[in-house]
């Protein structure tokens, strides 16, 4: 259960970079080419694998002992999943 908790911290680090690289799009506030490229591989390369392995897990989970079984952060695991859908939209898309 550790590991869960601690993966899923991971990829909320992730995802804020995730929402950073997004923010570039619009805005260039970050002037380092190598800040960014870094930051364009954890937001969008290794966040989605990571978020689909901390959702299958969580489904697993739920699927064992229902909701109960969440560790005490679930609004990470919430932001975790929304920003998987997100990103599946942003693939399909």
């Amino acid at each position: 259960m550790k590991l869960l908790v601690f993966l899923s911290r991971v990829s909320f680090v992730y995802n804020l970079c995730m929402v950073a690289i997004m923010g570039m799009r619009y805005f260039n506030w970050v002037p380092a080419k190598t800040l960014q490229s870094t930051g364009l591989v954890e937001g969008f390369f290794l966040a989605i694998v990571l978020n689909a392995v901390l959702v299958i897990w969580l489904l697993v989970l739920m699927s064992r002992s229902g909701l109960r079984s969440l560790p005490p952060p679930a609004w990470l695991f919430i932001f975790i999943t929304m920003c998987f859908i997100f990103q599946l939209y942003l693939i399909v898309k």
